[in-house]
């Protein structure tokens, strides 16, 4: 039940669409300080990540997701389901979409 709980907390820092913006200060303290210390403190190759380090990158990539799921330029709004099965169908290798338990 624990889990559940957990990921209530990071749902509700999700916005509900792309008027919203994640909400970085609610999502810093669910996670274990050092954790995110440590990626505010990780570099990257500026070759392939020019935002400079992890927690940098990370907050970007989020915000480009999503973008993706809440694109008004779209025609209608897509699942992270639907993305995932629609990458694997062309041969990415990702993560398998897993269904939760409500």
């Amino acid at each position: 039940m624990k889990n559940n709980h957990f990921i209530r907390q990071i749902e509700d820092c999700v916005p509900d669409s792309p008027s919203e913006e994640i909400e970085w200060k609610k999502i810093v303290p669910i996670f274990a300080p050092t954790c995110f210390s440590q990626m505010k403190t990780t570099r990257q190759n500026p070759a392939f990540h020019g935002e400079g380090d992890v927690f940098t990158h990370t907050q970007a990539s989020a915000g480009i997701i999503s973008s993706m799921l809440y694109s008004p330029r779209l025609e209608r709004n897509y699942t992270v389901r639907e993305i995932k099965e629609y990458l694997q169908g062309r041969g990415v290798e990702i993560r398998p979409y897993i269904l939760r338990q409500a």
